[in-house]
Order: C-alpha cells, then sequence, then structure tokens
C-alpha cells in the first residue's frame, strides 16, 4: 500500500482527497501547514506527496525545492489554482514529477498517481516505519540504517515475499541455507529474534507453535 502525504490547507479539498485516495486503497496523512509538511517528508517515508502551491508559512513551491536537496526517489505532484504556462514550467523545473490544475477529478488524480508509483523503483518496499532498497541490501527504520547480516537480510526478504503465509522452519532453511550444511532448525528462531528485535517488529512476526512464522503487515 503506498504511503501519501498531502499538504493542502484548503479543509474541504483536504477532507475529499482522503476520503478519495483512501478508497482507492492509499494510506493517507494530511498536513495543512508549508513548514509542518516539510518536516514529515524529511522525517517519515512517502512514496508520493500532493503539495498545494499556495499554503501558509512556506509555499510548495520551497518545499519541493528544499526537499530535492535531499530525496529525489519521492513522487510529487503539484497542485495550484494557477494556470499560467510560467507557474506550471517553474514548479516542474524544481522538481515536481506532474502537476494538476484546481478544479480536478479523483479519477484524474488517480490515474496520474498510478502512472508515477509505476515508475518508482522496484527495488524499494516499505511498510509501517521500514523501508528497505533491496538493490543496496539496506534497512531503514524511521529514516536510520540499521545493520543486519547478510542471513538477516534475506531472511526478512523471504517473510515479505511470503507475507500473510505460514512459512516452516524446514522452507525457511530450504530457501535460504546451504543444503550441504547440517544445522539445528531452532538457529533460525535466532535470526528471527534478532530482525524483529533491531527493527521493533515483534507483532509483524508471529511464531506458530509447531509449524514456523507468520509474517503481517
Amino acid at each position: 500500500m503506498a504511503k501519501i502525504l498531502v499538504i493542502e490547507d484548503e479543509v474541504s479539498l483536504q477532507l475529499l482527497l482522503e476520503f478519495d485516495l483512501k478508497s482507492y486503497n492509499y494510506e493517507v496523512e494530511l498536513c495543512a501547514d508549508g513548514k509542518k509538511g516539510l518536516e514529515k517528508l524529511k522525517n517519515e517515508y512517502y512514496d508520493l506527496a500532493i503539495i498545494d502551491w499556495m499554503l501558509p508559512s512556506l509555499s510548495g513551491y520551497d518545499i519541493i525545492a528544499e526537499i530535492r536537496k535531499t530525496n529525489e526517489d519521492l513522487k510529487i505532484i503539484m497542485l495550484t489554482a494557477k494556470d499560467g504556462e510560467m507557474d506550471i514550467v517553474k514548479g516542474l523545473e524544481i522538481g515536481a514529477d506532474d502537476y494538476l490544475t484546481k478544479p480536478f477529478s479523483s479519477r484524474e488524480l488517480n490515474a496520474r498517481m498510478k502512472v508515477l508509483l509505476k515508475t518508482k523503483d522496484s527495488n524499494i518496499i516499505s511498510f509501517s516505519n521500514i523501508v528497505i532498497d533491496k538493490a543496496k541490501r539496506q534497512v531503514k527504520r524511521d529514516d536510520e540504517n540499521i545493520d543486519l547480516s547478510k542471513l538477516e537480510f534475506d531472511l526478512l526478504l523471504y517473510f515479505y515475499d511470503n507475507k500473510d503465509i505460514v512459512v516452516s522452519r524446514e522452507m525457511i532453511y530450504e530457501k535460504l541455507w546451504n543444503q550441504d550444511e547440517d544445522i539445528d532448525l531452532r538457529v533460525i528462531d535466532t535470526h528471527v529474534s534478532s530482525i524483529k528485535k533491531k527493527l521493533k517488529i515483534k507483532d509483524n512476526i508471529v511464531s506458530k507453535r509447531g509449524v514456523g512464522y507468520l509474517f503481517t503487515i
């Protein structure tokens, strides 16, 4: 489920966007202030941000300019009541991926969001406050790097790829261990406990007595 931040100070539009985006199965957070919105973007993970051009305390233009200094991966749609070509060009040049001129339909917004989210790096996985970069073999929690061993990282990916399915210790062994290596399967429990402790995701990985593990997000 993609995580969306809406930075918009018009309450009626804010609530409408929240309703529509949730109906399209997005996780949605709202913010009505420019500076607070920028802080959220700096300190939390989002797949896409919808940012109004005119905002209290900090403009959408300034938010985009600032966040692009450190985050090139975030997808951004700019909302604007301005329809002048130069305003739109200015927004796109500073780092917005797309724009919509008010008023607009929720169907058009969703279509544009789908296009942008499809182009996101398929190596990036996110759930709760965890972000996994498969290409860099990097895991972050609340934007802080978490040091996982090679086996812990591979095990975390295996759980994610098999979410909502109970996997046995035998299945994990066959997938992640050299079949010539004879191990006590209880060592898997040790690695699972380490992952849960480091990432603080004890509620996401549940032990099924006598069977194995269930990973949920």
